[in-house]
């Protein structure tokens, strides 16, 4: 199974590097990341969710890959100095109904 996220915009939401000292560079109208600050997204926020409706039970491995390069493209959309965090993986145990 797989899915997709598409992100409304990209930008300064949360400082985890510097907590308390005001805001980064980067809001939706001008997108981007600055260093030491995330995208959070809240979790009401729509397709925020995996459809799981037709997965039996059992455990499983969700696999996140983020900013990967577009079909026909060799680089990925948003350019970083360190691609090794791109991709996480953790275990979901679906119980028998």
């Amino acid at each position: 199974m797989s899915g997709g996220k598409i992100a409304q915009c990209v930008y300064d939401s949360l400082n985890w590097a510097w907590p308390g000292t005001g805001g980064g560079h980067f809001a939706c109208y001008n997108q981007g990341l600055s260093v030491g600050f995330e995208d959070e997204y809240a979790a009401d926020l729509d397709c925020q969710w995996l459809d799981i409706t037709d997965v039996a039970a059992g455990n499983y491995s969700v696999v996140i890959s983020i900013n990967t390069p577009l079909t026909g493209f060799a680089a990925p959309r948003l350019v970083e100095r360190d691609y090794d965090n791109n991709v996480t993986t953790f275990p979901v145990t679906i119980p028998a109904p």
